[in-house]
Formats: structure tokens, C-alpha cells, sequence
């Protein structure tokens, strides 16, 4: 599961050399802030301190394998 934050909008991948070729999430221009795994239930747990400057950023975490988006938070 890749974890991705930035400004709310839209982005839609159109590079067939990356993962998730023409999906859309709800990050105007994502940034990856970081890879979990999942576990066999398609569990994976992300726990941090977001510092002062994240408030007001759109975080939305993405399945590699399914290629499937989660719903967006505002931190």
C-alpha cells in the first residue's frame, strides 16, 4: 500500500511505465510519503505524529496490487 499526500484535487496516472496506470486519486499533485504492507486480511496500520505544516494536507493510500484508492482524509 503506497501512502500518498498533498493538496485535495485530482491527479490521474497516465504513465504506463508507473503502477495504477489511469487511476485518480484526490491529490492534486501526490507525493509518496510512504509503503506499508498489508497483512493477509488487507490490513495495514500507518501510526505517526504529523507535524504543524501537514494540517490542511489530503493524505489517500493506494493498493499496489489491486490498484484500488481508499477514500481521501484532511489532516
Amino acid at each position: 500500500v503506497v501512502i500518498l499526500y498533498g493538496t485535495a484535487g485530482t491527479y490521474t496516472q497516465k504513465s504506463p511505465a508507473r503502477p495504477c496506470q489511469g487511476l485518480t486519486v484526490g491529490i492534486r499533485i501526490p507525493t509518496v510519503g510512504g509503503i506499508l504492507t498489508a497483512d493477509g486480511s488487507g490490513t495495514a496500520v500507518l501510526s505517526f505524529n504529523a507535524p504543524p505544516a501537514a494540517c490542511g494536507l489530503t493524505l489517500q493510500g493506494v493498493d499496489l496490487s489491486s490498484c484500488a484508492a481508499t477514500n481521501t482524509i484532511t489532516l
